[in-house]
């Protein structure tokens, strides 16, 4: 009877030795962003994730890993049976593009295109050994660094364009500044707001100012309106603007002034006008992110003489120079 339990465990340690191990469950994609490129390009590991969501063309359980080689991205996949893969990239754009290739999981050969080992070792025989690349094959000019103990996954080189090269991007900044120039100093309280498309930008701007003389005169106030263009530099987590355009400078109110007990008409007075030219540059900080802070510069320059206009007012600045502290909401 003994006997007869040994043979069963004997059996059965035998059967559950030979049969197939269960696949462990794949994980899904697993995005590791580290090594400075997670606080260089805060938002990769997120447009990593958002890119490759749902596709059933790349493969779910690569483990992708994005660090830096220098100053570049350097991108490297490893596959679940072991092949490993990677190349370094000149920008951050360029990261998805080369994942999609790294990740691509190719479409299933048709009989006609498959070389059943037989043919292959032939075709091998008569010419000395050398495999001839399969047509449409990269080079080894354009194909990414691969190594690994298994057969080499061949990358071709990706596009110059980044995903995001066609976006509009709009934003809204609050910003607090000082001017100073032509013997007046002054603050002011601004909002602006601008598209970006292609890094270029348009948008206006409305501040109100207030100035006063070293004399201790009263102290007199503009509404300023600029419409603005220019182009904006990312610069990793940095985004430098340059923006230039005409503006209008409002100054005074429409009033209607009569003296009691005087048969003298009422005296009126309207608003000026004056035509100002403006330039400013923009530093802004965590540019990928939704809200962020920016730091500039500014300097404003009167197309006209506003001493030569009789308003009872005192003239604003002919030039100032100022510095302006903001913070932008926007779309990244």
């Amino acid at each position: 009877m003994n006997a007869i339990r040994a043979i069963v465990f004997a059996l059965a340690t035998l059967i559950m030795a030979s049969a197939p191990a269960k696949a462990a469950p794949c994980p899904g994609l697993v995005v590791r962003v580290h090594g400075g490129a997670d606080w260089r390009w805060p938002a990769l590991s997120e447009r990593i994730r958002r890119e490759f969501a749902g596709r059933n063309d790349v493969d779910p359980c690569a483990r992708v890993s994005v660090t830096t080689r220098g100053s570049s991205p350097l991108v490297t996949v490893t596959l679940p049976d072991g092949r490993l893969a990677g190349r370094s990239v000149s920008q951050p754009d360029e990261v998805i593009p080369v994942l999609a290739a790294l990740l691509l999981v190719p479409e299933a050969p048709t009989s006609a295109s498959v070389a059943t080992p037989s043919a292959a070792a032939g075709s091998s025989a008569t010419t000395g050994g050398a495999s001839p690349e399969a047509p449409g094959a990269p080079s080894s000019a354009t194909a990414g660094t691969v190594v690994g103990p298994q057969a080499a996954l061949a990358v071709s080189a990706p596009q110059s364009v980044g995903p995001d090269a066609g976006a509009v991007r709009l934003d809204l900044s609050l910003a607090i500044g000082a001017r100073v120039g032509d013997g007046q100093a002054g603050v002011g309280l601004g909002l602006s707001s601008f598209v970006e498309l292609a890094a270029w930008l348009a948008g206006f701007q409305a501040r109100v100012d207030s100035y006063q003389d070293r004399s201790a005169s009263p102290t007199t106030g503009a509404l300023e309106f600029a419409a603005l263009g220019g182009r904006r530099l990312r610069l990793g987590t940095l985004a430098l603007d340059f923006l230039a355009g005409p503006a209008l400078a409002l100054q005074g109110v429409a009033k209607s002034v009569k003296q009691v007990g005087s048969t003298d008409p009422a005296v009126t007075t309207s608003p000026t006008v004056e035509p100002r030219l403006l330039a400013s540059s923009r530093l802004t900080f965590r540019a990928q992110s939704t809200v962020r802070t920016f730091v500039g510069l500014d300097g404003v320059v009167a197309l006209t003489d506003a001493r030569t206009q009789s308003t009872g007012l005192a003239p604003l600045p002919a030039w100032t120079v100022g510095l302006v502290l903001g913070v932008t909401v926007g779309t990244r």
